[in-house]
C-alpha cells in the first residue's frame, strides 16, 4: 500500500488520477538476463515470456488478485 512511483509513468498516472499514492500495488519482477546475453537490455525487458514463465503466469495472476482483494478496504 502506498509508496512512490519509482519513475514508472503508469504508476505516476494512476496516482494522479486517484489523487493519492495510497493504493495497493503488486510488483512482478522480470529477473535479469543470463550470462552471455548481449542484446540491449530493452530487448530483455520487452521479450516474450518463455515456456516456464507462461506456465506459471496463471498462478502469479491468481495470487496477485487474491492479495489485492485482501488489501482492499471494505
Amino acid at each position: 500500500m502506498g509508496g512512490g512511483h519509482a519513475g514508472h509513468n503508469g504508476v505516476r498516472h494512476v496516482a494522479q488520477v486517484l489523487g493519492t499514492p495510497e493504493f495497493t500495488r503488486v510488483r512482478v519482477g522480470i529477473g535479469r538476463p543470463g550470462a552471455g546475453f548481449e542484446a540491449p537490455i530493452v530487448a530483455w525487458v520487452l521479450s516474450d515470456f518463455d515456456a516456464q514463465e507462461r506456465a506459471e503466469l496463471p498462478q502469479v495472476v491468481e495470487k496477485a488478485a487474491a492479495l489485492v482483494s485482501r488489501a482492499a478496504p471494505p
